[in-house]
């Protein structure tokens, strides 16, 4: 993931998260800050000096306080939205490791698609769809796991 924001000076913030390693990395008008440490950076040049505070994560939110001003940079899900991107957890009830898995990751993959679509209609409909090809490929896999035996 990878995000430009600007605070209300006009510095521009470069967020960038490696997806499998979960590290962060800030770059403050194209210059990397320094990590301090867990999830506090700091930034210094000439004419600027930045304590950058990391609050939340890119799957439900993630804000930068920055000298007492918060920027938002991945916006928090709204409830209904939060239930949508939850509903393929039932597959964790029905289906075992492989359901779990299957759910899980149709859960993430719902979260970031809810951030996508302005249209609550399209985001019911995306979501189903997606939630419906989830269990799709549970019963295909339950079956050819079955009939392998």
């Amino acid at each position: 993931m990878e995000i430009i924001v600007q605070n209300s000076s006009g510095n521009s913030f470069f967020v960038s998260e490696n997806i499998w390693s979960g590290r962060i990395s800030i770059t403050v008008d194209g210059k990397l800050s320094r990590k301090i440490r867990r999830n506090h950076y700091q930034y210094a040049d000439d004419a600027n000096t930045f304590q950058i505070e990391k609050k939340g994560n890119s799957l439900l939110g993630m804000q930068l306080l920055v000298n007492g001003e918060e920027i938002e940079v991945v916006r928090k899900l709204n409830t209904l939205e939060i239930i949508l991107s939850c509903l393929p957890l039932i597959l964790v009830l029905i289906g075992g490791f492989i359901g779990g898995a299957l759910g899980v990751i149709t859960a993430i993959i719902n979260a970031f698609m809810m951030r996508k679509f302005n249209n609550v209609i399209i985001k019911i409909g995306a979501s189903l769809v997606l939630d419906v090809v989830a269990f799709i490929i549970y019963l295909r896999i339950a079956v050819a796991l079955l009939s392998s035996l």
